[in-house]
């Protein structure tokens, strides 16, 4: 495939992994590990992405603890809708993304958490839509069944379909605030969805008016074609070791997209950039040596280097047509965060892949989505 002419910066979302997503990350001597369970860590982490132009940060979440928690944090994940809100105060433009399960979890409870996510945030929530369980979660949910492939996928676009349908249910112009005539809302403008489906009955409206985008952004991880949720996904996260391999599931996911009667351009598809930068690339070599020590074995997904070298590889992956952005997956926090900041994007700046500000308020419209319409406005 021939290089992509570059005509618009791209976009970056941070996957934020507790100490980071070396497995020894937090065996390092800077690392914070004992902070995991604090506001204060998860705040400095966001505003530090926020000063580097980052447009989201998306928290993963697990229903279960790891097997092997007495080695590592990996499994320990605070509940990400509560920690999101209790951010939402002390960030004004990155993107807030919550990893919810459709397994474990109902409808309508979550169209309402995230809508008022997307109220506090004055309009910066979204859904990172988890569609595949394991047996331990669903263990401690009482559904030892529950990891049937083709019944979770298709239990997933049903409940993506309610909660679109719940945040329709208000029109934009429905809350009049007429003290005057006493009417609040005008009803003939809040709507019960009646929605009867496989696996959901829900009749609405939702007790929550329609929020600031909307709906609040789908974003999914895509491992395979089949996983796509083509119908409503947004932002689709990626596997990013193999550009080869990224840029044919980049090419699928368009092409779903495509087929379900979407532009190419309504997805977003962002390869994992797993990344150890250092001032110099002798000095991020020596950390992922110590890193892959600690662990015990060596770890080759990471691109290590110094700030030019990252900055190379993801000027490459995007004219290669492999990445619309990228999900930066840091191998430790907080110090893989702030070096990649401080050294990679003003690299990036200089070569115009990010931009020098947001561009707008909302997470859609850092994006570039527009907001929808409600499917019951006139």
């Amino acid at each position: 495939m021939k290089d992509k002419t570059m005509t618009q910066p791209l976009h970056f979302n941070l996957t934020i992994l507790n100490a980071g997503h070396h497995p020894a990350a937090w065996r390092l001597r800077d690392s914070n590990v004992e902070q995991l369970t604090e506001l204060a860590y998860f705040r400095k982490l966001l505003q530090r992405a926020e000063a580097g132009g980052i447009h989201s940060a998306y928290f993963p979440d697990l229903l279960s603890a790891d097997e092997a928690i007495d080695r590592t944090p990996y499994s320990q994940r605070l509940e990400p809708l509560t920690l999101l809100a209790a951010l939402a105060a002390s960030t004004r433009h990155i993107g807030l993304i919550a990893g919810v399960s459709t397994v474990h979890t109902l409808p309508y409870n979550l169209a309402r958490r995230l809508a008022s996510l997307d109220h506090v945030s004055n309009g910066r929530a979204g859904w990172g839509v988890i569609t595949t369980t394991d047996a331990r979660s669903d263990l401690n949910f009482g559904q030892p069944d529950a990891a049937n492939a083709g019944r979770l996928r298709e239990r997933a676009a049903e409940f993506v379909d309610v909660l679109q349908k719940l945040w329709d249910s208000w029109q934009d112009d429905a809350q009049v605030n007429d003290k005057a005539a006493g009417i609040y809302v005008e009803t003939a403008r809040v709507h019960e969805i009646a929605h009867e489906g496989r696996n959901f009955r829900v009749s609405g409206p939702l007790d929550v008016p329609r929020s600031p985008q909307g709906h609040p952004v789908l974003v999914q991880e895509v491992r395979s074609p089949a996983e796509f949720l083509a119908e409503s996904v947004e932002v689709a996260l990626i596997p990013g070791s193999d550009r080869d391999a990224s840029r044919a599931l980049y090419g699928s996911i368009k092409a779903s997209a495509e087929k379900a009667g979407r532009a190419a351009s309504s997805v977003r598809v962002l390869p994992a950039l797993n990344v150890l930068v250092a001032p110099t690339s002798a000095e991020a070599r020596a950390t992922a040596a110590e890193l892959d020590k600690l662990a015990g074995t060596a770890d080759g997904s990471f691109i290590v280097g110094d700030a030019v070298q990252i900055a190379d590889h993801i000027e490459q992956w995007a004219k290669d047509g492999a990445a619309d952005g990228f999900d930066l997956r840091p191998a430790a926090l907080p110090s893989g965060l702030e070096a990649f900041v401080s050294e990679v994007v003003p690299e990036l700046r200089k070569r115009g892949l990010i931009a020098a500000e947001y561009q707008g308020s909302t997470l859609r419209e850092h994006y570039g989505f527009a907001r929808p319409a409600s499917r019951y406005a006139a």
